[in-house]
C-alpha cells in the first residue's frame, strides 16, 4: 500500500500533477489580471499623470492621495473622436521637389473619401514632411500620417499657414524630401 514518493518532497507522485496545473492556473489568472489592470489604469500616451475617478456625481478632489498617489487636477483624456473623411478638407503641399508627389497622395487621400482640394507647390523646399491641422483636427490629421505612412511626430499643430491661400483647408500636408525618396513619379503635375 506504500505510494512511491517524488523526488521534491515526500508526497506521493500522484499529487504532484494537480499542483503544476493549479500554479500554471494561478499564473494565468494573474497576468491576465495585471493586463487588465494595466489597461484600465495606464496613463494616457500624452504623457497624463494618472487615473481619474468618476463616481456618478461625487468628485473626487484632486491633490495627493493617502497613499501619495496624486490625482489628477483635470481631465487628462479630451480625445474627439475623428470625423468622416469626407468632412476634413485637405491641402497637399509639395515640398519634396518631385513634380507630381502633391497630385499622387491628394488623389490617394481623395480615394480614401477625404474632401481633397488640387495640390499646391509649397513655398519652399522641405526636409521633413509634415501633417499640420488646424483647432479641432487633431486626430483627422494623426488618421491622415498614419494613411501616408509618416510618425506620429510629423503631426503638428498649425502655427502658421504653411501656403499663401489656404482654401479654407482644416488639415495641411506638407510632403518633404523624406517621403520623396520612397516615391517613384515622373509625372508632370503638380
Amino acid at each position: 500500500m506504500n505510494q512511491p514518493a517524488n523526488r521534491a518532497g515526500g508526497r506521493p507522485a500522484s499529487g504532484g500533477n494537480s499542483a503544476g496545473a493549479r500554479g500554471a492556473i494561478l499564473l494565468v489568472g494573474a497576468a491576465v489580471l495585471g493586463i487588465v489592470l494595466l489597461q484600465a489604469f495606464d496613463a494616457d500616451f500624452d504623457g497624463g499623470s494618472g487615473v481619474g475617478v468618476d463616481v456618478g456625481d461625487t468628485t473626487i478632489p484632486s491633490g495627493t492621495g493617502p497613499t501619495g498617489i496624486t490625482q489628477p487636477t483635470a481631465p487628462t483624456n479630451t480625445t474627439v473622436p475623428a470625423r468622416a473623411p469626407s468632412e476634413v478638407t485637405v491641402l497637399v503641399a509639395n515640398g519634396s521637389g518631385i513634380r507630381g508627389l502633391g497630385s499622387q497622395n491628394a488623389d490617394a487621400l481623395k480615394a480614401l473619401g477625404y474632401n481633397t482640394l488640387t495640390a499646391v507647390d509649397a513655398t519652399k523646399a522641405l526636409d521633413v514632411s509634415t501633417v499640420q491641422y488646424g483647432e479641432g483636427y487633431q486626430a483627422e490629421a494623426q488618421a491622415i500620417a498614419l494613411t501616408l505612412g509618416l510618425q506620429p511626430s510629423a503631426v503638428q499643430p498649425l502655427n502658421s499657414p504653411p501656403v499663401p491661400d489656404t482654401q479654407g483647408a482644416s488639415v495641411f500636408v506638407l510632403l518633404g524630401a523624406d517621403i520623396a525618396r520612397t516615391a517613384s513619379t515622373t509625372s508632370t503635375t503638380i
